[in-house]
């Protein structure tokens, strides 16, 4: 998807920045369109990855236990000097 957007850019490039007519304007939207549905295929690519280490993952190890705990954080506390 990217290689399609880039020979998009290649192309109309200089229409897509500088758009001033209707036809320009949608050539714009077009590549905008391009680009969204490419950064979705994406985000569904690293979806299904996950899914699948996980489900690798499931194959070997039975449980999973993941906790998590406030700390109170120790601070130093600071002496001031005495007025004298």
């Amino acid at each position: 998807m990217e290689l399609v957007s880039g020979f998009y850019v290649y192309h109309y490039g200089r229409l897509i920045w500088g758009a001033t007519s209707t036809k320009q304007t949608i050539q714009a939207i077009g590549y905008m369109l391009m680009s969204s549905l490419e950064e979705c295929l994406e985000m569904v690519g690293v979806v299904l990855f996950i899914y699948a280490v996980m489900s690798y993952m499931s194959s070997y190890v039975k449980e999973v236990q993941i906790r998590i705990e406030e700390e109170t954080p120790t601070v130093p506390l600071m002496k001031y000097p005495e007025k004298v």
